[in-house]
C-alpha cells in the first residue's frame, strides 16, 4: 500500500536545495523583523515551507494525494532543468 504524503511544499525542495550550505542546511531570514528566525538555526529543505495536507483531497471515503503526485512530477522535470 502506498504511503499518503502530507508534507506538501509550496516552494519545491529542489529549489530550496539551491540555497543550502555544503552540509545541506539553510537559515531563514525574516525580512519584516530584520533577523534570522530561531536565532539563526539551521533548517533542512524538507522541514520548512510546506503545508500539512496542502494538496490532499480529503473526503468521507479517505485521503488522496494525487494532486501532490502531479506537482511532484512537474517539479522533478523542472529540477532537471535547474541541474
Amino acid at each position: 500500500m502506498n504511503q499518503i504524503s502530507w508534507r506538501h511544499h509550496y516552494i519545491p525542495q529542489f529549489y530550496l536545495n539551491g540555497f543550502t550550505s555544503s552540509k545541506g542546511h539553510f537559515k531563514i531570514y525574516d525580512v519584516q523583523k530584520k533577523k534570522f528566525i530561531k536565532n539563526g538555526k539551521d533548517f533542512y529543505p524538507e522541514s520548512y515551507f510546506f503545508e500539512k495536507d496542502g494538496n490532499s483531497m480529503i473526503t468521507e471515503i479517505g485521503k488522496a494525494d494525487f494532486i501532490e503526485d502531479s506537482y511532484k512530477t512537474m517539479d522533478n522535470k523542472a529540477a532537471e532543468v535547474f541541474n
